[in-house]
């Protein structure tokens, strides 16, 4: 990293900060927080282990949430590009289901599967699935039918034309959608963990609303968001050897 990224950085860090504090001083402490107040209830909730608990169990969930819906749905998006008939019967389903929010199924899936972790990791599979086949879809109906042609020409069977053609073209498709469910993953995990759960940055945000304890809310956005950067910066670094080979921009 050059000097002068490291500079525009630091900058724009403490130009948030004192923004943070304008506003602060505005609108007063008993709607916002001011950075000084959220950090020391930022250091007290990390000495006690509260903030590093309820942090590693939203990460947990993400993770699982969001690998099984990934790992599910490229696949499903490269076979319904493949195969018509299916794409034609699975598809208006995928229009249907994806414009419902997924915080509507929260009190189903506290039904179906209990207040423990198999509810939130479902709705987080739910909310993953559909973004990344609908992006994988979209990309590999996307490719040129002449790069297929001459792939054939070249002497690629049928079994060989998905792997030496469609997928590194949809790559970039797939990329896009695994960080866009990244980020609906952190929406929706927020929200359940809100409503049906104990544990969880989104329990902590909640839970402080009932006290006006705002530095403690505002310790947890500010976490998330931490983790949400931090969570994106990682996907890019593993998917960076992909990238340089295919000429993908991460």
């Amino acid at each position: 990293m050059t000097a002068w990224r490291i500079g525009g950085y630091s900058a724009l860090v403490c130009g948030t900060l004192v923004l943070w504090q304008v506003v602060h001083l505005i609108a007063g402490a008993n709607l916002v927080s001011g950075p000084a107040d959220v950090l020391a209830r930022a250091v007290e909730l990390a000495e006690s282990g509260k903030l590093q608990e309820n942090l590693a169990i939203s990460a947990a969930r993400l993770a699982i949430g969001w690998v099984i819906g990934c790992t599910l749905a490229v696949p499903l998006g490269l076979a319904l590009a493949q195969i018509p008939i299916v794409r034609r019967a699975v598809e208006p389903y995928l229009q249907f289901f994806r414009f419902i929010v997924p915080i509507d199924f929260v009190s189903l899936a506290l039904i179906w599967f209990g207040i423990g972790e198999m509810s939130k990791i479902v709705l987080i599979i739910y909310t993953t699935s559909f973004t990344v086949t609908i992006a994988t879809l979209s990309g590999a109906l996307s490719v040129r039918r002449e790069a297929v042609w001459a792939a054939k020409s070249l002497g690629a069977s049928a079994t060989q034309i998905p792997f030496v053609v469609i997928v590194p073209a949809t790559l970039p498709s797939i990329i896009t959608g695994v960080r866009l469910a990244m980020g609906t993953a952190f929406k929706t995990i927020i929200g359940a963990e809100m409503i049906g759960a104990k544990s969880g940055l989104g329990f902590m945000i909640w839970d402080a609303r009932g006290f006006l304890d705002f530095e403690t809310i505002f310790v947890g956005i500010v976490a998330l968001a931490l983790m949400g950067l931090f969570a994106d910066w990682l996907l890019r670094t593993a998917l960076r050897p992909v990238s340089i080979r295919y000429g993908i921009a991460v």
